[in-house]
């Protein structure tokens, strides 16, 4: 997990509590390998997946999780 990391080219989205279930959703599909969630109450979404080839860059209010970290 690293915080203030923010990913872009996301495959999916969707709302969600918690980071926590935005990393095990991230878990229960195959094709994802990283998974973004964000505490910004301004974006329609607050939860985004990602397969391989997505970008990053530093951004507070973004908590990113990636498989290979596990």
């Amino acid at each position: 997990i690293q915080l203030d990391i923010r990913l872009f080219g996301h495959y999916d989205s969707f709302d969600t509590l918690n980071a926590k279930n935005c990393f095990l959703r991230c878990l229960s599909e195959m094709n994802c390998v990283a998974s973004t969630f964000t505490k910004d109450s301004n974006w329609p979404t607050n939860c985004y997946l990602y397969e391989r080839g997505f970008t990053e860059t530093k951004e507070k209010l973004w908590i990113s999780y990636f498989k290979a970290d596990e």
